[in-house]
């Protein structure tokens, strides 16, 4: 077996900003943002579907995303990007967590949200 540091201890947290994005085009994901239609884009999102296909934090669990894609906003604003980049917005920053196997219920996440402050 790979040695590992998360083995190390009985629950492990990552968070950050870990940079993976939705693979769709940025009007598909703005209509979804708009129509309040998020759940489509989570199957589109690259960290879950790493997760799923190629075991990446294998382990590890998250909390819903139930809220809109927190990148790439304009500076002090909640329109998504409008510079020439035109970035399709995504989920970039993320909390994951990890317990000893049969003890997952051991963390309950009371919200997992977005904030603009």
């Amino acid at each position: 077996r790979n040695w590992s540091a998360s083995g190390l201890f009985d629950r492990v947290f990552w968070l950050g900003d870990l940079n993976y994005r939705i693979d769709a085009k940025r009007p598909e994901v703005l209509k979804c943002v708009v129509e309040g239609r998020r759940a489509e884009l989570v199957p589109l999102d690259q960290l879950c579907t790493q997760r799923r296909v190629a075991g990446v934090f294998s382990g590890y669990r998250e909390a819903p995303l139930a809220f809109d894609p927190t990148f790439k906003y304009d500076t002090w604003s909640d329109t998504y990007d409008t510079s020439a980049k035109q970035r399709i917005p995504s989920w970039t920053d993320r909390v994951l967590y990890r317990t000893p196997p049969g003890q997952y219920e051991s963390i309950t996440p009371t919200a997992y949200t977005a904030t603009m402050e």
